[in-house]
């Protein structure tokens, strides 16, 4: 559908000319796709409301934006995703400039909204994931709320503090001095870890599965599902003492990999046998 209050604009904010030819346009890299827009004001509200139903100046939840409109999408990633845009909720640093940051516009032009947000992921590919705005639903909270400062503010990601990774209880030695430092991303559905650190991950959440495996590690289809195998946790602390902790169905591929097994005497013969493997992208 068009919009009724979208206003076409240059990349400065100013109103395009009317019977202009040409217009500013940008280019942006998206994951592993691109967007050509164009720049429109437009207002936009929170809530199932339509924009344009309510008295827009009064309404909670409200504010007004620069938008990239886009007029090309590459078909890889856009052609697989059933929504119809993308918010993006970065720090200052990573936008445009500020007019472009949605999430510092709403909280500097609605008071009533306190500046921040939570986002709950469901763990089921079917399930409901929800964000809200100016707080956290407690009905998705899995623990208390634990506050983390954001480590290099100035890259404009959400970057915390890592004092050490544990897997299983063992110690990764790559942030042993506490030097690690993790983005927090809902754009990825991997776990990314430095390519030093990832080839010692791997082998230490691989895991082999059960002979006979029980239905509690199999799928709706009777297939073993690695998400369902017991295997070793991991865990993140973070600089101020909190710990994030991932458990197998967080990180595991969901489908298990054949490997060759070398035997254990002289003359033992290798042979196969089925691991589960974790989605780790080395960066």
């Amino acid at each position: 559908t068009t919009s009724t209050s979208a206003v076409d604009i240059e990349y400065d904010g100013s109103t395009l000319r009317q019977g202009a030819k040409e217009r500013d346009q940008m280019s942006i890299a998206f994951g592993t796709g691109e967007v050509l827009g164009e720049f429109v004001r437009e207002r936009v509200c929170l809530g199932g409301a339509p924009a344009d139903s309510v008295d827009d100046d009064r309404r909670p939840g409200c504010a007004t934006v620069r938008v990239v409109l886009a007029k090309k999408m590459s078909d890889d990633p856009f052609g697989l995703f059933a929504f119809d845009g993308v918010l993006g909720l970065g720090l200052s640093a990573l936008t445009l400039s500020p007019a472009f940051n949605f999430f510092a516009s709403l909280s500097g032009q609605d008071p009533s909204v306190p500046p921040r947000f939570a986002v709950f992921l469901s763990r089921q590919d079917g399930g409901t994931s929800a964000i809200s705005f100016g707080g956290h639903d407690k009905r998705f909270a899995a623990s208390d709320i634990f506050w983390a400062p954001v480590a290099r503010e100035e890259l404009g990601f959400w970057n915390v503090r890592i004092k050490s990774v544990r897997v299983g209880g063992q110690a990764l030695e790559d942030c042993a001095d506490g030097g690690c430092s993790a983005v927090l991303d809902t754009g990825t559905s991997l776990l990314g870890v430095p390519k030093m650190s990832a080839r010692t991950m791997h082998r230490m959440l691989a895991r082999p599965v059960p002979a006979g495996a029980d239905s509690s590690a199999l799928d709706s289809a009777g297939s073993v599902d690695c998400r369902r195998v017991p295997g070793q946790p991991i865990e993140f602390e973070l600089q101020d003492g909190a710990v994030v902790t991932l458990l197998p169905e967080d990180y595991s591929r969901p489908t298990p990999f054949n490997m060759t097994v070398p035997g254990s005497g002289p003359d033992a013969k290798a042979t196969s046998r089925l691991f589960c493997r974790s989605l780790l992208l080395p960066l």
